[in-house]
């Protein structure tokens, strides 16, 4: 499903996602077999106990390393100073066979910015047949786009486990493990004027969850898992004024763990709800804005509500099903 042409595989990544996918892909391609893997990355904000991982700015020569495939995430690349794009480049002038990775479903050719039509890599990877329409109508050439899914998700599907037999791993992050846990991971979207664009932003949003657990009242505890983009300090004035000891903002966490430690998991359409579905914990999409600005809109395996009454009607029934169970 994943393979790869040739044995000595170099994976480029910059941003989270196209280092999960990386990361999941290199482990994947060494597990039982003869292949060696090099890993390179501008950033240092995500795992980095990796073998084989070279933090740098510099691209790296394929060539003098022996490379026969480059396999690329496709940051924004504003964000990845074109980090991504650059290896790309390098890879086609020297002939060598090049993969890169989409990993959702917008922005498709403006992660190729800076190459021309002969530097495109040989292949474009993407997650399902709506991203490939959707690539084809912004430009990318059809013939190199392939629907493969995402490594990282048939990573956690099939080979990720928790180190924890309960909600132990909360107790790291000073959060009790006791109670109902609702993970929210929320979507910069201030920094890209979500408002004007979407709709809302995620203060609105944390602020209608503060609101429900309020009213909702017990052990229900909200846990906030920042984009690592995300600028925090409004985020964290709201949480001060309410004065809710039961809401907790956490900048850095392992995210797999937060997720199988929480009952369930809110956002927009952020990567971590698809992640989460990948390890089977209840998702709900709160998606009060411009239905035609929601990037998941096609996501039906995941339920969507667009209202303050049905997120707590939501919660109260995921709340239910957990005692239920208990």
């Amino acid at each position: 499903m994943f393979r790869l042409p040739g044995k000595h595989i170099a994976f480029v990544f910059s941003d989270a996602a196209g280092a999960n996918a990386c990361i999941a892909l290199a482990k994947m391609c060494e597990t039982g077999t003869d292949i060696s893997t090099l890993l390179f990355s501008n950033k240092k904000y995500f795992e980095t106990n990796v073998d084989n991982l070279n933090i740098t700015e510099n691209v790296p020569s394929f060539r003098d390393l022996r490379i026969d495939c480059v396999f690329t995430g496709t940051s924004h690349p504003e964000s990845s100073n074109h980090f991504e794009v650059n290896c790309i480049k390098k890879a086609v002038n020297e002939n060598i066979y090049a993969i890169s990775f989409i990993d959702h479903w917008v922005n498709f050719k403006l992660r190729f910015d800076g190459l021309n039509a002969s530097e495109y890599p040989d292949e474009i990877w993407v997650v399902d047949e709506t991203a490939r329409q959707l690539a084809i109508s912004e430009g990318l050439p059809w013939e190199k786009i392939f629907v493969k899914g995402n490594p990282y998700h048939y990573y956690l599907k099939n080979y990720w486990h928790s180190q924890y037999t309960d909600k132990s791993y909360l107790e790291k992050l000073q959060i009790p493990k006791t109670g109902f846990h609702i993970l929210f991971a929320p979507d910069p979207l201030s920094i890209r004027n979500g408002r004007q664009t979407v709709g809302f932003d995620e203060e609105e949003v944390l602020r209608d969850l503060l609101m429900i657990v309020s009213q909702l009242g017990g052990e229900i505890r909200l846990v906030v898992k920042c984009h690592p983009l995300q600028q925090t300090d409004n985020l964290s004035r709201l949480i001060k004024k309410t004065n809710d000891s039961n809401c907790f903002l956490i900048k850095e966490a392992d995210a797999l763990e937060l997720i199988s430690a929480s009952d369930i998991v809110v956002g927009f359409y952020s990567n971590v709800l698809l992640e989460a579905e990948a390890l089977n914990k209840k998702v709900i999409r709160y998606f009060p804005g411009n239905p035609e600005a929601d990037l998941l809109k096609h996501k039906i395996s995941l339920k969507k509500v667009q209202s303050k009454n049905e997120l707590m009607e939501e919660i109260k029934h995921s709340i239910y099903e957990r005692n239920s169970l208990s």
